[in-house]
């Protein structure tokens, strides 16, 4: 499960409990089983600081996830990630910004 809010967090059930810190994994016990994940900074954040709600959805409408844009983005809204690297120093990449409004989003 994912959920995207202002931040991404990925979720999955386990049978077990796993804990990394070094990548920022973690695990909530839910019933007879583990709810494992982790929680990015990349996330709905970032997006309003370039986008307004109504030019996400009009946007997201156009763009096409199986056509390769060749950039390679980690958005953030500012230097620090948790998973999948608990980097408090990692800055983000947006550049080179398209000048296609929804290739960039």
């Amino acid at each position: 499960m994912t959920s995207l809010g202002s931040t991404l967090s990925i979720k999955m059930l386990c049978p077990h409990r796993i804990e990394d810190n070094q990548i920022g994994l973690y695990s909530h016990k839910f019933g007879d089983a583990w709810l494992v994940g982790g929680a990015s900074n990349t996330g709905g954040t970032v997006l309003l600081e370039h986008f307004t709600p109504e030019e996400i959805n009009k946007l997201s409408k156009k763009a096409d996830p199986e056509i390769p844009t060749d950039l390679d983005y980690y958005p953030l809204a500012q230097p620090r990630e948790r998973f999948p690297v608990n980097d408090p120093n990692l800055l983000p990449r947006l550049t080179p910004r398209s000048n296609n409004k929804s290739v960039f989003l």
